[in-house]
């Protein structure tokens, strides 16, 4: 009998959870399971192109994750799948309350996306649901950390059990990165004195983007005018329009030749495939798979030190680390990638889900 696992995701449409659900699902054999993933809300869930053809897509169309659960749990009940994956938080509270109270037989796997002391400095109603969230992730069968640090720091703000939490590096899809990247775009100025620099992520404050602006700001104005800074996302974050902000900035700075807000983009490889240099200027993160992607195409990177970069980041070889929420460190990391030649021989050893989920199940 082949084994029914169901993902459960909010949208399908941008961010790198998305992208490490597409590539987990992408690595199955489709000979050992059946394999469903639900999307909640929104309705350009471009993402699902890229799936392999025989993963059953159910898109609920909701305006939120709030009003799917219905939905979710009649799924659950109908159709008792083997085991069931998800990485948002608010997802996970549903699905482990849901199989607590109904005694359901599946085996739940919860990826946590971010640190846990990212999420202390929250209002009285983020609180109280920390306090439901931590009482009911000790009854998930497995919890995805994506780095040591990650693992360390969820066994001492949830206090679960150490075996229940497994530390698993991002999968990275060397193949699709590599023939996306070759789809060319024209809003690069190639020169030989031009050095461009790409930036990726979704628009908020715990990006840096403007630190980084700050950063290329004072490179300018110390007579280093061969940068350019490409920044791609759009506004995520409900009630905080970063995006004005950075353009407010770099108006201010006189920068519209410098600096460019290019907005979202489907297809970001193509533009990492021409940049001089990625920049991850992070004050917080999860793990930033889109470092990853860069190396994988041979970009050198410069990235802060909000997540831990050992045995990825090559200090003067492959990229530099530099310290968070430093503008000053940002110029020095960006003034190092003009001397840095890497290639595309980075190497990434994806973990096997095909053998871990049959053994759980």
């Amino acid at each position: 009998m082949t084994n029914k696992l169901l993902f459960i995701i909010p949208s399908f449409r941008r961010g790198g959870v998305e992208r490490v659900t597409l590539n987990i699902i992408n690595s199955l054999d489709f000979e050992l399971y059946e394999v469903t993933l639900m999307i909640c809300t929104g309705n350009d869930n471009f993402m699902k192109q890229l799936l392999h053809s025989d993963v059953n897509v159910i898109e609920l169309g909701k305006d939120n994750v709030r009003s799917s659960l219905s939905y979710i749990f009649k799924y659950l009940i109908k159709y008792k799948p083997n085991l069931v994956f998800t990485s948002f938080n608010h997802l996970s509270l549903a699905v482990l309350f849901f199989k607590n109270i109904t005694r359901g037989q599946y085996k739940t796997i919860v990826r946590a996306n971010t640190l846990p002391s990212n999420r202390l400095k929250s209002n009285f109603r983020g609180q109280v649901y920390s306090i439901f969230y931590r009482n009911y992730i000790k009854k998930a069968d497995q919890i995805i950390s994506q780095s040591d640090e990650m693992r360390e720091d969820i066994l001492k703000y949830y206090e679960v059990n150490p075996e229940q939490v497994i530390t698993i590096r991002n999968i990275v899809d060397t193949d699709m990165i590599l023939s996306l990247s070759k789809i060319k775009q024209n809003e690069f100025m190639i020169d030989d004195k031009i050095f461009n620099l790409v930036a990726i992520g979704s628009l908020g404050y715990v990006k840096g983007f403007d630190l980084l602006i700050e950063a290329v700001n004072n490179l300018i104005k110390n007579g280093q005018t061969q940068y350019r800074l490409y920044i791609i996302g759009d506004n995520r974050e409900k009630g905080e329009d970063y995006m004005s902000t950075l353009k407010n900035m770099i108006k201010s700075y006189n920068l519209e030749k410098y600096v460019y807000l290019l907005g979202f983009k489907k297809n970001p490889y193509a533009y990492l495939a021409e940049a001089d240099a990625f920049v991850l200027s992070s004050r917080k993160e999860g793990f930033p798979n889109v470092v990853l992607e860069a190396l994988v195409l041979g970009i050198p990177c410069v990235v802060t030190d909000c997540v831990d970069f050992r045995g990825i980041i090559k200090d003067g070889v492959n990229g530099v680390v530099v310290k968070k929420e430093s503008v000053e460190e940002l110029e020095r990391g960006i003034e190092c990638m003009t001397k840095i030649q890497t290639d595309s021989s980075f190497f990434i050893e994806n973990f096997d889900y095909n053998n871990w989920f049959g053994k759980l199940i």
